[in-house]
């Protein structure tokens, strides 16, 4: 009987997490950014979580480089942490001083993340005193969380990862209420960031743990999705816009805006008026429920209102955001970014970049710190003025020297960037 028990429990988890595909991701990392639909070829699956619960979950993973970069960097409050966002392009990797160009999808060089012999094992999480008192840091792959941190029941779209040490190639293992559920695809942004396509249905607890192609797994991370009530659920909540990133414009932007709010629609458009102007109806780069972006010039100064609306014909509330004259001095464009001060090895993807008055075409240098020299080159994939993305090849670990350079010549200070 305790046999038949248990059979019956996996056998419900197993339908945990089951679909068809649907809809497409956003790119943009590059394109990523990384804005992206819904990656053709998403593999859905719906789940049952084994629990008193009657209702259905549904957790569908696809793979595709979309917008990921302004999903996942769009905001310093809630991406702080990452940078979602596109998968590596063939060709788009540079090496960094020292370093050999590795293709997106390679494993490192041996010796990258494997203790040597003699040396001490890691432990799950943690590390095991090496022979002689010393430690070997872990090389184990870590999830820190969630982007968003609080998904609910009705959240669709791409959940991102954050973490450190993943691998091009890895799968998702999911675990509803402690029950074996299903394995699901990743899309892979870079060692930091991996999304995956959920369509999460049944409140319960969910664990996620990432698969390396070698079989090797991460700290496994376990979060909570609460009741977002049944109109979240069946995709009938009326659209809510409440922040844009960047929050503020000047004539000089071009690229993507990406808008942040709730139940955002695969499908959803934006009603676009610029002062002075009729209204525009533009296409969203949907990501998920609460992101999607809007490409747009503002040559103009004055306000623009924006407007998102849904398939369902709900409208959300209009939000309006001054454009402020972009000043002109003669002189080449100065740059003024930011860029994450370390990662850590092995890595491979791209590093978010921040800021403003970033050019097409604008290109990244990296040196050895406190070497005049020589410094390499890495064109940057543009987002908008304010954002890009720094496309990295399993750096050597040391410290470095990064700074941003625009096509006309004006370039950043040189800004301190370590590999741990």
């Amino acid at each position: 009987m305790t046999l038949f028990l248990r059979a019956s429990l996996i056998l419900l988890g197993a339908l945990a997490l089951n679909g068809c595909n649907t809809g497409s991701r956003h790119d943009n990392k590059a394109s990523t950014s990384a804005g992206a639909s819904a990656p053709s070829g998403a593999v859905n699956v719906l789940a049952t979580a084994p629990t008193t619960s009657s209702s259905s979950a549904t957790a569908t993973s696809g793979s595709g480089a979309a917008a990921t970069s302004g999903a996942i960097a769009a905001i310093g409050s809630t991406l702080g942490a990452t940078a979602s966002g596109a998968t590596v392009a063939p060709g788009a990797v540079a090496a960094t001083p020292g370093s050999t160009s590795v293709a997106a999808g390679s494993t490192p060089a041996a010796g990258g993340s494997t203790p040597a012999a003699g040396g001490s094992t890691p432990a799950a999480g943690g590390s095991t005193p090496a022979a002689g008192g010393a430690a070997t840091p872990s090389t184990q792959a870590q999830i820190f969380g969630t982007i968003p941190y609080d998904p609910t029941t009705g959240f669709n779209g791409t959940l991102y990862l954050s973490g450190e040490r993943f691998a091009p190639g890895s799968t998702i293992y999911v675990e509803v209420n402690g029950v074996p559920t299903k394995y699901l695809p990743a899309t892979f942004h870079s060692s930091e960031t991996l999304g995956v396509y959920v369509n999460l249905t049944v409140a319960a607890d969910y664990t996620f743990t990432v698969i390396a192609p070698d079989g090797s797994t991460s700290t496994p991370l376990t979060f909570t999705v609460k009741d977002g009530g049944v109109q979240r659920l069946f995709g009938l909540a009326a659209p809510t816009l409440h922040m844009v990133y960047p929050p503020t414009l000047d004539t000089n932007f071009t690229g993507t805006l990406w808008l942040h709010g709730d139940d955002f629609n695969p499908g959803c458009m934006a009603t676009v008026t610029v002062q002075g102007l009729p209204p525009v109806i533009l296409p969203l780069n949907w990501v998920n429920d609460r992101l999607a972006g809007l490409s747009i010039a503002t040559p103009l100064a004055g306000n623009v209102t924006i407007q998102v609306s849904n398939p369902t014909f709900q409208t959300s509330q209009s939000l309006t955001i001054p454009v402020g004259q972009a000043t002109s001095t003669g002189q080449p464009l100065t740059p003024q970014v930011n860029i994450q001060g370390q990662v850590a090895s092995p890595f491979l993807g791209t590093v978010h970049v921040i800021g403003s008055d970033i050019e097409l075409g604008a290109y990244a240098e990296m040196r050895v710190a406190g070497t005049t020299g020589p410094a390499i080159p890495t064109p940057l994939m543009r987002v908008s003025s304010n954002e890009a993305w720094w496309t990295l090849a399993y750096p050597q670990v040391g410290n470095y020297e990064v700074r941003v350079v625009n096509p006309s010549g004006g370039a950043t200070t040189w800004m301190p960037f370590d590999v741990q």
